[in-house]
């Protein structure tokens, strides 16, 4: 994003996250989930204020799956594995509305999901979307969907 604050009455930090909202004729028509500020930086000749922030998916990509939970080891489900990579990321909620659940809901999986260990709860997201017929993102109310 970037904004001209010629005033320079915008203070911005890494430590701030944003709610963007579109409206139309007065009324909100989207809003998106919150993103979180990784970089700001302002071109002192212009007062050009660019800020960088990424909602709570791209933390993801940054989580060692070993870092989450050694419980895991043990025998565990789809259910279970989507309910750890809402925690990691800090979604409020995961929903899911993934099609053909009936083929995979009571799918156990022994050693932990037969992972190697150097998998990223990003990876994890990935093969649970593929296994489930789905896609995943966070909403506008920070949910983490599968659908």
């Amino acid at each position: 994003m970037h904004i001209i604050d010629r005033f320079r009455e915008i203070n911005i930090t890494t430590a701030n996250s944003l709610v963007v909202k579109y409206f139309h004729d007065g009324s909100v028509i989207q809003v998106n989930p919150t993103f979180y500020v990784s970089e700001v930086h302002r071109d002192e000749n212009t007062n050009e204020l660019s800020v960088t922030a990424y909602d709570c998916l791209h933390k993801a990509e940054s989580i060692a799956w070993e870092t989450i939970d050694s419980s895991i080891h043990g025998t565990t489900n789809i259910a279970a594995l989507m309910t750890y990579c809402k925690e990691a990321v800090g979604a409020k909620a995961l929903l899911v509305n993934a099609p053909y659940t009936n083929a995979w809901k009571d799918l156990q999986y022994t050693n932990g999901g037969n992972l190697e260990g150097s998998e990223t709860v990003k990876d994890i997201m990935d093969a649970l979307a593929e296994v489930t017929n789905s896609i995943y993102y966070i909403d506008k109310n920070d949910y983490l969907y599968f659908s």
